[in-house]
């Protein structure tokens, strides 16, 4: 069965409007670095690492349900079944919405990731720019965005060709395509929150 181009593209390259897409944005939501002491720094970054790894288990738990719920839709054991068709479109709409639900804790990891390297760029910016440490770690930080930033824009080119293709493909390889770019993004991210906590806690070690 062939899918439908509307159907599929606007599930495979648009979020959902009826649900919120972020619990915080992005934002830099402390003061000038430069004025707080280093109780209060730690005590910033502590609670920017837990949101972190908070909605990026909601976004992990999200994910791993369209994955079970799409391998069961790619194999199916009621092929020879009366009710097979019935249970084929049932089971369709319901790998939609798993899709779909993605969205809102990927958003919310995003933006909780976004702060997290905002704090980090900050921190950099702490050190002594004469300093060894800052003269490594800047570039590098700074070299690490570009990768990351070059990284994500492949993603969403990806998924827009995917959406834009979509009904050349089967419905079960045009989503597992998609799974695979979630999977994908999800890695990326994944990295990029390490690297900001490893250059956060070498931030602070240097403070002390």
């Amino acid at each position: 069965m062939r899918c439908t181009k509307q159907r599929i593209d606007q599930t495979l390259t648009r979020p959902r409007t009826d649900i919120p897409q972020a619990l915080l944005p992005a934002h830099r939501e402390w003061s000038d670095l430069f004025g707080l002491e280093i109780p209060a720094i730690t005590g910033h970054l502590h609670s920017l690492k837990q949101r972190c790894t908070t909605t990026r288990a909601a976004r992990d738990t999200a994910l791993t349900s369209f994955d079970t719920l799409l391998q069961s839709f790619i194999n199916p054991q009621d092929i020879n079944s009366p009710e097979y068709v019935a249970n084929y479109l049932r089971s369709f709409k319901v790998i939609l919405e798993a899709s779909r639900s993605v969205f809102p804790p990927q958003e919310a990891y995003r933006a909780a990731l976004t702060t997290l390297g905002l704090f980090v760029t900050d921190l950099i910016d702490v050190l002594p720019r004469k300093s060894e440490l800052w003269k490594q770690m800047r570039p590098d930080f700074d070299d690490s965005m570009a990768r990351a930033n070059y990284a994500e824009e492949g993603v969403r080119k990806a998924i827009r060709e995917l959406g834009k293709n979509s009904c050349k493909l089967e419905r079960r390889d045009a989503l597992q395509a998609y799974l695979h770019l979630m999977q994908e993004r999800a890695r990326n991210w994944g990295e990029e929150e390490a690297r900001f906590k490893d250059w956060a806690d070498e931030c602070i070690m240097a403070m002390l």
